[in-house]
Formats: structure tokens, sequence, C-alpha cells
């Protein structure tokens, strides 16, 4: 495995230290309550982070820190939905630009090692409340070095992306606390909730946030719960002082939300509140109502059906994964597979998929718009990328396609669809997948004018309008 020995290196160097806020002669000094939208870390320029401070930085004591690796690298904006949680709680809060999902572990690693590196020696940093939150891949890489991290870690949170199998039966409690988030349109939300019963299984202290959207980070108001949540347990672990004033609002906020809620989710709320607040509140009132909506009627079936989609998925992913190894392989077949959309569509289910999707059960659609999702994030970015780095234009662009036959509203497939049929010598079509996405405003002017997929268009007398800007509104 790479850089366990500098990452670990990394953590004692930063326990040992002992550093002001800022070191002397520092060139910029941040200030609080203020994003700073990039910087590069004082030991490799070539690592840049975004950075939040909270009010009344530096903390005595200094406060806890957040690390977001981000699955594309986009350091300000995974950022942004963290600041009204980290402003309420004290906490730091740094990004990386670097961080990068499946495609460079290593790359996200190196990420990880130079913010705490630089997060640890530069700022006043509380050691025993740090926190790391990955997304996808990410958040399966951090899962990867957890038992380096945890001189370190308080808490991760993990979105859309859970413990890879390749690690095997989780067997012990982690020694942290592990808040785990997903849209519940989300191609990975089985895999979170399967993670929720394995740590609830070896006792770890966990718990799970599903809301309402597709794969990625979740709404500002989803991360401060699962902030506020790490909080509570930091509290509740004697990491962080007792805020009676704080609990108690958090405690009476959700149990109005569980009675609230009905049948399995009443269930649920009522379970999760009852493993948070033990040692915290008198738990004797929520145990009782935890009996009673675990009795009643509507939870035994609710939950049958949810195992149901649960296999349903499970064998569309297997079904999903045969159709990915044949139209990956080199063989003829495998070529005539990545070329056939029409093919490809029936054989996926596509369209029957898209019908129960627009359908008024509300599991079930969800259920068939994250089984849309997966295929749709192999054939608008998995295998292009896997048939570009082999150069092969042809079959990326049929993936391409195969993607739009999912969900046609995506400007930004179609500009790139334009780029490689540009490329390819398909002029008409070049021009149709390159309307479509100026018609929804996606547009290039630098792209237009210096990338040379678009040359051989340059001398087409539909290119001056192609080109032309947007139209201001």
């Amino acid at each position: 495995m790479p850089l366990l020995r500098p990452l670990f290196f990394a953590i004692a160097l930063a326990l040992s230290a002992h550093v002001p806020a800022a070191p002397a002669g520092d060139a910029f000094a941040p200030q609080p309550d203020m994003v700073v939208p990039r910087m590069a870390t004082a030991a490799d320029p070539g690592q840049q982070y975004s950075l939040y401070l909270p009010p009344g930085y530096p903390a005595a004591g200094g406060s806890p820190l957040l690390v977001i690796l981000d699955a594309r690298g986009r350091g300000e904006s995974s950022l942004r939905p963290t600041v009204d949680a980290a402003r309420a709680n004290g906490w730091v809060v740094v990004s990386s630009w670097q961080s990068r999902s499946d495609t460079n572990e290593v790359g996200t690693l190196r990420a990880l090692q130079a913010l705490l590196g630089e997060a640890l020696q530069r700022y006043r940093i509380d050691h025993g409340r740090i926190y790391v939150a990955g997304l996808s891949g990410t958040a399966k890489t951090l899962w990867s070095r957890a038992d380096m991290l945890v001189p370190l870690l308080a808490g991760m949170i993990g979105a859309g992306g859970g413990r890879p199998p390749e690690l095997g039966e989780l067997r012990s409690a982690p020694e942290f606390a592990f808040a785990g988030v997903a849209g519940t349109r989300d191609f990975n939300y089985f895999e979170m909730r399967d993670l929720d019963a394995d740590l609830e299984r070896v006792g770890a202290t966990h718990r799970f946030f599903p809301f309402d959207g597709e794969h990625g980070w979740p709404p500002a108001g989803v991360h401060a719960d699962a902030m506020e949540w790490l909080q509570l347990m930091a509290m509740r672990d004697g990491r962080a002082a007792r805020r009676e004033d704080f609990i108690a609002a958090r405690f009476e906020r959700e149990h109005r939300a569980a009675q609230a809620a009905i049948g399995l989710e009443r269930w649920r709320r009522l379970d999760q509140m009852l493993r948070d607040y033990r040692g915290l509140r008198d738990v004797s009132t929520l145990q009782a109502e935890a009996a009673a909506a675990k009795g009643d009627p509507a939870v035994g079936p609710a939950l049958a059906r949810e195992r149901r989609l649960h296999g349903d998925e499970e064998e569309a992913t297997r079904r999903q994964d045969a159709w990915i190894a044949r139209a990956s392989s080199d063989s003829a077949t495998g070529r005539r597979a990545a070329g056939d959309v029409h093919g490809a569509f029936a054989d996926l289910r596509i369209g029957a998929l898209r019908e129960m999707a627009a359908g008024s059960d509300v599991a079930q659609a969800q259920s068939a718009k994250r089984r849309l999702q997966r295929i749709d994030a192999f054939t608008s970015f998995y295998l292009p990328e896997r048939f570009l780095a082999r150069g092969e234009t042809g079959r990326a662009i049929a993936m391409l396609r195969l993607s739009l036959t999912i969900t046609p509203e995506q400007p930004s497939l179609h500009w790139q669809l334009a780029k490689l049929l540009a490329k390819s010598g398909a002029p008409d079509d070049t021009f149709a997948d390159h309307g479509l996405a100026r018609d929804a405003g996606m547009i290039r002017p630098d792209s237009l004018r210096d990338d040379p997929e678009w040359s051989a268009l340059r001398d087409d007398p539909r290119w001056p309008a192609a080109s032309a800007p947007l139209p201001a509104h």
C-alpha cells in the first residue's frame, strides 16, 4: 500500500510539533469567518486547499479540524456547504484541490498527508478532534487507511461510498465515530445502508443520514446535521466539553422529527436517538417509544419490501457488471457490444427502468433511479475514460450516446460528445450535439478558440454561429 510510512510519519511529526497558529514570517494570515478559495501548503505549493477559520479563532486548546477530500478536487465548492456548521461549532475546515476518486488513490493520499501536515503545523488545532470527509471513492480511500489515522481520528463523514469489500468483513468497532451519508437516488445507497448495519453489528459509534438526492455531497443542512452529530458524540465520549443547552436543543429537535415520522422511519429515528443519547440524557421514555414504534404493524412489511428492492438492485448490478465486462473487452464481440447502443438499451432494461422511475410508487421509483444512475456513471465517465485511454474514440462516443438515452438533459455530456465527434470527423453530428449544449447555456469560448479537436470545423459555414458568444440576458 503506497504512502503508509510517509502518512504515519506526518501524523507523528504533527502530534509532536508545538508551533504557533501561523509560522513566523507567514506572508498571508487568513481571517476568521471568511472562506479562502485557494491557497498552497507551506511544504508543497503543488498541494492547494480552500480554508475556513471559525469566529473566535484561535480557540484556547485548539479548534476541531475537518479535512475534506472531494472526488474531483473541487476544493471551494465542497467546503462551502460546511461553513454554517463550522461557524456554529467552531471548526476549522480545509478542502483539497488535488484529491480524486477511483482514478488516482495515490493522489488522494498525498493530498490527505499534505493537508494534515499543513493544518496541524500551521493552525491551532485540537489534536483530539480531527475529522475527515470523503465522497465516493475518496471515502473508500479513507476507510482503507483508517487504521493509520486512528491516533488522530475522532470521526469520519463518508458520502456515497462505503468500506471497500477487499478489506474483508468488519470484525471490530472502529475507534472513531462514523457519519454515513447518501442520497435516496444514489446508486451506492444500499451500500451505505449495509455499512450502517455492519457498524451496528460490531457496536460502533455510527449514524446514517439519508437525503433526497443523487450521488454526491449532501445539501448544507445535512452536512450541518452530520457535523453536529459528531459534535454531540465528542461531548458524549469526553472529547469535547458538554454543553447542556446544545444537547437539550438537539434532543428536542430530533424528538419532534421522530414523532412526526411514521412507520419504519419513526422507529429508525427513535432507535438512533437511543444509541446517541445514552450517557447524555435519561432515555427511559425513548426506550418505551422505540419499542412501541418497532411494534407498529407497518414496520415489518416495510423492512421486507426494502430487502426485496435491495435484492433487485443487487441482481441489476450483476447484470450491469456482466454487460460492462463484455463491452469493455478487446474482442470483436466486445467492440460490437460497446457500439450497439440500441442493444445495450435493451440488455440493461433502460426503457423499463425509466418507466418505473416515472411511476407513482416512491420506493420503487427511487430504486429504479439508483439503477439508472449506476449505468449512467459507467457510460458517462468510467467507460469513456477507459476507451479514450486506449485511443478508442468510437467506443467512447457510443458510451456517451448510451448515457444520453438515460438522461438526455446533460449539456456537459453533449459538449463532450460534440468534441469527440469533431475529432472523429463527423461534422453534422458535431454541430447537432454542440447545438444542444449551446441551447442549454453550455459553451467554452477558450476551448472553441484553442483546442485542436475543433480545427476541422473552423472553415465550415456553420462555425461562426456555433462559436459566437451566448447572447447576454
